[in-house]
């Protein structure tokens, strides 16, 4: 039987690792809840990976604290508790799957801890779960890109985690799967009830996952908040431009309170915009609505 139960909460305080080089992360503060789906944006090298790893104790960064549930988990470069003791599953780049295991059994292994039948049994529902129960005895090779990537989602909830972490596992494959397989996992640990958190570049892939998103550059953290935020913050529009397509022109302020638009429209500006200059107007999509007249 595949258990529905509640995800864990997360909470890192001014939390650092750094690597020597110009990689880790920097006093990163974060809080989310039990059972949210959160999506970690940025560009190759920003820290994403890393605040993956942290997470799930795989390092124990060089500052700062960490808690589930609560409970410390890694303080002050060290590790307080094991990985094994976070209830974690992981969702690899590269997959992972054993090449020798069908993916019954790769599945089955992730529950190796409980009785045989009842891993047999876990592994079946979860294969059904993400539409495989029709290829239960096939090997990885015998499986497209896609396939093995619902293999590896079952078997990363083979265990009952609290916290599923999902380190930019559709990247290998085309937009459109990309796309069904992130709206899938987000339905499936909605209603297991999982803490998960996506790694991506990818914005599509985010929206379609993640009822908040956290924006990552060089290592450092620059917005965290619900996808429904975007509308009402400013957030800088490279960072937009992660998530969605922006057009956009640009115009001159001459350091009024108003900007008039090449539509004729008058536009209040926020008090703090620096007068006068090059002022840039994006649209987001979603963000806006045509009343009549």
């Amino acid at each position: 039987m595949v258990v529905h139960q509640r995800g864990s909460s997360i909470s890192l305080e001014g939390m650092s690792c750094h690597y020597g080089g110009d990689g880790g992360v920097s006093q990163i503060h974060l809080d989310i809840a039990s059972g949210s789906q959160l999506a970690i944006v940025g560009a190759s090298g920003s820290g994403k990976s890393t605040l993956l790893r942290l997470i799930a104790g795989l390092e124990a960064g060089n500052e700062g604290s960490l808690t589930i549930d609560g409970q410390l988990a890694s303080q002050a470069g060290r590790i307080l508790m094991e990985p094994n003791r976070r209830h974690v599953g992981m969702v690899f780049q590269d997959f992972a799957l054993f090449p020798h295991m069908t993916a019954l059994e790769n599945v089955g292994f992730a529950a190796h801890l409980q009785a045989r039948h009842v891993q047999r049994q876990r592994a079946e529902e979860l294969l059904q779960r993400v539409g495989l129960n029709h290829r239960l005895h096939a090997k990885p090779s015998e499986l497209s890109g896609g396939e093995q990537q619902r293999v590896a989602l079952a078997r990363a909830l083979a265990g009952n985690p609290k916290i599923l972490l999902l380190d930019e596992p559709y990247s290998s494959l085309d937009a459109r799967l990309r796309d069904d397989l992130a709206s899938m996992t987000r339905k499936i640990v909605r209603e297991l009830g999982v803490t998960a958190i996506l790694v991506s570049h990818d914005g599509d892939e985010a929206l379609r996952f993640a009822d908040r998103v956290a924006f990552m550059q060089h290592g450092r953290l620059l917005f965290d908040g619900a996808m429904a935020d975007l509308k009402e913050r400013s957030v800088p529009p490279d960072l937009l431009q992660l998530l969605f397509p922006l057009t956009g022109v640009t115009l001159r302020h001459d350091g009024g309170a108003n900007l008039t638009t090449p539509w004729g429209q008058n536009l209040a500006l926020p008090l703090d915009l620096q007068p006068p200059g090059a002022v840039q107007l994006f649209t987001i999509p979603g963000a806006a609505s045509i009343v009549e007249d």
